[in-house]
């Protein structure tokens, strides 16, 4: 049985929620007729971005927060040695830019990974709504908190883990976040992303990352084609995971 993924989806406009994939995990839907109109003055449609087109730059200005509503994106920044390393992917209803806040600067790239469209919002005008709104502000902080969570916790796992942990990690968290969308059939998972970006996310070599999933395949976890990865024992690879984090 799949696990719901933690709902990080921030708010919406309504004018613009035709291409929105997730509306039903709004904030706005909880809150107040009254309220929720002034929480749609504040917020633009962003894009459609398409595919490697950059939202923000690194050393831009941080001015708004940023929620997905359709489309794949990824944070990215240069290494000392001149190479991109992808830091961060970005899925429907996901928050982005909180790291941002107290640095008032971008620390990365945003770039769309296909087409992709964003709820935009304004940080000042958020915050002064927020004292309007006690519940949009605990709303606020509670997914912040699991973004900073959520972060933290895959930095620990990929600093030091096995590299077939690794990659069930990611397949299995990504199979349950998007298990409601398109990118979701049945058990199978669709990947828009490059196995060059995935490698380098994971902290592995292309090479490394396209010999274990076929180890992985040979083991029985999944089977992989192109841009698609069918779980075939999605059990097995939780109790993999599970393991590992008891032992922690």
């Amino acid at each position: 049985m799949k696990k719901k993924s933690p709902d990080i989806r921030l708010v919406k406009s309504k004018q613009d929620c035709g291409h929105c994939d997730i509306q039903e995990l709004c904030v706005s839907v909880g809150i107040e007729d009254q309220y929720t109109e002034k929480l749609n003055e504040i917020v633009k449609q962003s894009g459609a971005f398409d595919a490697g087109q950059i939202v923000y730059r690194r050393g831009d200005n941080f001015k708004s927060l940023y929620v997905i509503q359709s489309g794949i994106a990824k944070s990215e920044t240069g290494n000392i040695d001149g190479r991109q390393q992808v830091t961060g992917f970005y899925f429907p209803g996901d928050l982005i830019g909180i790291e941002s806040i107290s640095t008032k600067k971008q620390p990365c790239d945003l770039i769309a990974v296909e087409k992709t469209r964003f709820c935009e919002i304004p940080f000042a005008e958020l915050e002064k709504l927020c004292t309007e709104l006690p519940e949009l502000q605990h709303e606020l902080f509670l997914r912040m908190g699991q973004r900073i969570h959520h972060d933290e916790f895959t930095c620990l796992v990929n600093r030091g883990e096995t590299v077939e942990r690794r990659i069930l990690l990611f397949l299995t968290e990504i199979f349950q976040k998007l298990g409601n969308s398109k990118y979701v059939s049945a058990n199978c998972l669709s990947l828009p992303m490059t196995k060059a970006d995935i490698s380098s996310y994971l902290g592995l070599q292309p090479e490394t990352f396209s010999r274990s999933l076929k180890q992985l395949q040979k083991k029985g976890y999944i089977k992989s084609k192109l841009k698609h990865v069918e779980i075939l024992d999605l059990e097995g690879m939780l109790q993999v995971v599970e393991n590992h984090r008891h032992f922690d």
